[in-house]
């Protein structure tokens, strides 16, 4: 006969109770159950999860994989593990640098491992960035604004070696992306740009214009600044529009988009 669980083992905050399935590794199933009972809501920011060892019993595993589900959920930010007394298992505050990474990580896998092409990284970045551009010049806060105009400062620098050029590139267009004031749209456009940017970097930095770059950003910053949607999405693609034209150049990859006529009179 077994004994009943301890309210330790059991959890204090949930009533969920987890199951085993046959077909997937139980340290997925235990991290998969336990993101749709966040989702679902049944567990929510701050809510002890079951002891290890009640959660060995419900999925019919070790305590070894349990804790390698767990280990999973610490990576995405989900759940933390406190130590002492009180400890245990929580649900975590939502940290969206963590969930970022994750993403990132992902996306970068895909890219080296299963055939995403640069092609496709430069059509996602350039409806991703228009997307947040639009938001941005509806949401914007000075302090965007102020951020964003540091980097396009410091860019401007003739005498900054090439590394700390490009990541000025990342920091600003990073800016562009909380400026939307929409997690959204903004954590998939910054994985997209830190993923894609290095790689198509080291094909086609040595022939960027600085100063074309730097009025690209600048036409982006001011139609932001201005509160205008419409000049911030065109702004974006002449910028995005030249990139891809010196992509195509040196590695023939297809130019899914060009400037529209109207749009050169941004740069």
């Amino acid at each position: 006969m077994k004994r009943p669980l301890t309210e330790a083992e059991a959890g204090t905050a949930s009533k969920e109770t987890f199951r085993p399935s046959p077909v997937v590794s139980l340290p997925e199933q235990i991290r998969q159950q336990l993101v749709d009972a966040v989702a679902r809501g049944d567990l929510r920011p701050g809510d002890r999860l079951p002891a290890e060892t009640a959660l060995a019993l419900q999925f019919g595993t070790s305590v070894a994989e349990v804790r390698a589900g767990l280990n999973s959920l610490v990576a995405m930010g989900l759940v933390e593990i406190v130590r002492g007394r009180n400890g245990g298992v929580k649900i975590a505050q939502p940290k969206p640098d963590l969930l970022e990474q994750t993403l990132h990580d992902g996306l970068s896998v895909l890219t080296d491992l299963s055939g995403v092409t640069l092609a496709n990284l430069a059509e996602a970045r350039r409806e991703a960035e228009t997307a947040c551009a639009r938001a941005a010049a509806l949401r914007r806060t000075d302090d965007d604004l102020t951020a964003m105009s540091a980097a396009l400062e410091r860019s401007a620098n003739r005498h900054l070696g090439l590394g700390d050029w490009l990541d000025l590139d990342i920091v600003f267009h990073r800016g562009v992306a909380q400026a939307s004031h929409n997690p959204v749209l903004a954590m998939p456009l910054t994985a997209v740009h830190s993923v894609s940017q290095p790689r198509l970097n080291r094909l086609v930095a040595d022939q960027l214009d600085r100063s074309e770059i730097l009025n690209h950003h600048m036409a982006i910053y001011q139609a932001i600044a201005d509160r205008e949607p419409d000049a911030a999405a065109r702004a974006v693609h002449v910028h995005v529009a030249y990139l891809e034209a010196r992509y195509a150049r040196l590695t023939g990859m297809p130019r899914p988009f060009a400037a529209e006529p109207g749009d050169a009179a941004l740069a």
